[in-house]
């Protein structure tokens, strides 16, 4: 009987009690065990993916709660390759990118973090920063007739460049710009 019930134990495999360990990551509060696995995300290129992480709920999950815990933004590989100049500025902001896999992105757009904030990726980042920005806007007034001559070729000079994108709405002159996240 000795002898079966060790031959049972030693063939116990992952599956017999992941679960448990299922159930104990969802229910994880703590900042070092959250890094640990978003770490684990931004290495899943190099090498393979904790199971843990496969799993779509502990993984969203960690996202979450890291999200609340740190400045993060979410990026998936083709994000980051795509985008290539918001990585520096991620970066110069003072934020991490955590790489997610592809699947991981559409559910994170969902839901909110224990905060009550969005899960942060490249277009919540870039309206975080948009929104953060003050412009101390230089009045018209003030200008002498060279300056306002020189304003006033504005739109043929922009011309020269190319035709503008729809995204831009308006052209101001500012002094200076200010950039602060809450």
């Amino acid at each position: 009987m000795k002898k079966e019930l060790n031959r049972e134990r030693t063939n116990v495999g992952w599956a017999a009690y992941s679960s448990r360990v299922k159930q104990i990551l969802l229910e994880n509060r703590e900042a070092s065990t959250t890094k640990l696995l978003a770490d684990s995300l931004n290495q899943f290129m190099e090498v393979s993916l904790p199971v843990e992480l496969t799993w779509k709920d502990v993984a969203v999950h960690s996202c979450k709660l890291f999200n609340t815990l740190e400045n993060v933004v979410f990026l998936t590989p083709s994000k980051i390759m795509h985008h290539s100049f918001f990585v520096d500025d991620i970066d110069g902001y003072g934020f991490k990118i955590v790489t997610i896999l592809e699947n991981l992105r559409d559910t994170l757009g969902e839901v909110k973090d224990d905060a009550g904030n969005p899960i942060r990726n490249l277009e919540t980042f870039a309206e975080e920063v948009r929104d953060s920005l003050s412009y101390r806007e230089v009045p018209l007034e003030s200008l002498s007739k060279d300056e306002l001559k020189r304003w006033g070729k504005r739109d043929e000079i922009l011309n020269m460049i190319g035709p503008m994108s729809d995204y831009i709405l308006d052209i101001k002159l500012v002094e200076s710009i200010g950039f602060a996240f809450d």
